[in-house]
């Protein structure tokens, strides 16, 4: 079985870039598809998480991954501003 790519988000980042969109979480959560409790469990720790998971919060924030996290591959093409 492959193994899933992750890396360390960061939260204090992911919360300020949720907040200057102007959406609760709860509105951010339901735009992107993701469970709000799964994004508030990223924004309060830096546990490794998977990069797909990072990519959709990326894309929803309108950065790139690398932006939001350490994940340090430079090809990262779903990213806004690829």
């Amino acid at each position: 079985m492959a193994r899933t790519p992750t890396a360390r988000p960061d939260g204090r980042k992911i919360r300020q870039l949720i907040w200057d969109t102007g959406y609760p979480l709860t509105e951010f959560a339901r735009r992107t598809g993701i469970p709000r409790q799964t994004i508030w469990n990223i924004c309060a720790t830096s546990r490794p998480t998977g990069i797909r998971l990072l990519k959709d919060i990326a894309r929803g924030l309108g950065v790139r991954t690398i932006d939001i996290s350490d994940w340090e591959d430079d090809g990262d093409r779903d990213g806004a501003a690829a």
